[in-house]
């Protein structure tokens, strides 16, 4: 973090790598060096780039002064970038952008003299708002301008999470407050979409992409552009149908550091790429699997398409958090959690349905965090306790509001991620599901294994046993049982 004071002095201090990456037409990387004299005028110098940082013998090379980043090395001059002799400890780079344009040298220094270039971008001040620094060469004349990086989102998006409007993602999304006020009703992978057209921007280590399903699975925000031939300084892959190829991809994106991977596609083609996602989970890699169409409310493409057991395979799989968030808000956090989460993989599985907004009062605290939590509450002791996860909460609370006018009093868990629940102090455990209140019911339109233990010995699960069907959302609920009227009736049958 830097003030824009501090970024200035940097950039005064005489000699800067300000582009690096280029390709010359033979393909040999080099760098494109400005030199700048005590009294502002400029001159050009060009290097290669392809020496390695850990050949460097930093005694030979000229010394910059201390390092402005870790405080206990010294910045050197490589010739075509600044870097910290502290190389264990410390990433301080000085000069690298994402450019991989094939450019001559003399074109180079024409768009320098220009003052066409974006030298040095997305820096963050201590207060946490992320800022450029451009460096305007002209003639003889040296001058700095700064721009916020910060991007108002369209009027459309507003409610739908600005999810996390700066780069330290442990803070609390402000999204949930506009949500809890505007209560829109969104598919949740249309709510992941938003997310992600808020974090692009912030979060450049982001590198999305899809198994040929962009437009289903919203995963390439506004400011991604497609990797092609032409443009390798994209952030968004399209992998086409090899779902495996593109877990193991993003395996190997995360080991080789700075890149935050995630994709897209169905729930059900999780199956394609177990191996990677279980290797992500081994490696302790931050890796984000987006999985869209998560139930039999997907419809009409039925039951090849339809997940059962996948939800509950992966949360068996060591090392793997599972979200299924409820709404809007859920999501939001899921996004956090997911990003904050640096020693293995998050699968987000998220919705082809849209639901309502359930949360409609606001708190800074990411709820989700702990995996369950108490949605909606009754006074006194529960005689029955209702859990859910994503499309089937807004059920749960259908059910307790028709318990009430029976006068059963009801409490509603949300159950966001079993794993992050499963690791909480049993003081909380207990908290949430009260050890003497029995009469438990869970709904999920997923396979009910694993969830026995929340439920106990006389605890009842809505779930599917077997494949699901071809039909509308609304119509293969029905047929499954999985509705507010039979959720109520179970817990009745319990008390």
């Amino acid at each position: 973090t830097f003030e824009r004071e501090e970024v200035q002095s940097i950039l005064e201090l005489g000699r800067i790598g300000p582009l690096e990456g280029f390709r010359s037409k033979l393909g040999r990387p080099f760098s494109a060096v400005v030199k700048l004299d005590a009294e502002g005028k400029q001159s050009f110098d060009f290097g290669d780039s392809a020496d390695s940082i850990a050949n460097l013998n930093f005694s030979e090379l000229p010394s910059i002064g201390s390092c402005p980043s870790c405080k206990s090395g010294t910045i050197h001059d490589s010739g075509t970038a600044w870097v910290c002799s502290n190389t264990s400890a410390c990433k301080f780079r000085m000069g690298k952008t994402l450019c991989q344009k094939e450019i001559p040298r003399e074109q180079v220094e024409k768009l320098i003299t220009d003052g066409k270039t974006d030298l040095i971008h997305r820096f963050i001040s201590k207060k946490g708002r992320p800022f450029s620094a451009f460096l305007k060469l002209e003639k003889d004349k040296v001058s700095f301008e700064f721009e916020e990086r910060e991007r108002k989102p369209a009027a459309a998006k507003k409610t739908a999470t600005r999810a996390i409007k700066t780069t330290k993602v442990t803070k609390a999304p402000r999204a949930k407050k506009a949500a809890a006020a505007d209560r829109p009703a969104l598919a949740t992978r249309q709510a992941s979409g938003n997310c992600l057209d808020v974090l692009a921007p912030m979060v450049p280590a982001l590198m999305s992409g899809s198994a040929d399903l962009t437009g289903s699975n919203n995963t390439k925000a506004k400011e991604f552009d497609s990797v092609s031939a032409t443009n390798l300084g994209g952030r968004y892959l399209h992998y086409g149908v090899r779902e495996h190829a593109m877990g193991a991809l993003m395996n190997g994106m995360a080991l080789y550091g700075g890149i935050i991977p995630l994709s897209g596609t169905f729930l059900a083609f999780a199956d394609y790429m177990r191996a990677a996602i279980r290797l992500s989970a081994l490696m302790n890699q931050r890796v984000v699997y987006v999985m869209t169409h998560d139930s039999i409310g997907l419809g009409e493409d039925g039951p090849t398409h339809q997940p059962i057991e996948h939800a509950a395979m992966l949360r068996a799989t060591p090392n793997v958090r599972v979200f299924r968030p409820a709404d809007l808000v859920e999501t939001a956090e899921a996004w956090q959690l997911a990003l904050d989460h640096k020693t293995g993989p998050s699968v987000l599985c998220l919705s082809r349905q849209a639901v309502p907004t359930l949360r409609h009062t606001h708190t800074d605290e990411n709820l989700s965090a702990k995996g369950g939590y108490v949605l909606a509450d009754t006074d006194g002791t529960p005689q029955g306790i209702l859990l859910a996860t994503g499309t089937e909460v807004h059920l749960a609370l259908e059910a307790r509001n028709l318990l009430a006018k029976d006068g059963i009093k009801v409490r509603v868990v949300s159950m966001p991620c079993t794993t992050l629940f499963d690791a909480q102090p049993q003081s909380y455990k207990d908290e949430v599901l009260p050890p003497a209140v029995t009469a438990r019911v869970a709904i999920e339109a997923a396979s009910p294994f694993g969830w026995d233990r929340y439920l106990g010995t006389r605890g009842k699960m809505l779930g599917l046993n077997g494949f699901g069907a071809s039909a509308p959302a609304k119509d293969l609920y029905k047929h499954f049982g999985l509705t507010a009227e039979n959720l109520a009736q179970t817990l009745k049958t319990l008390l």
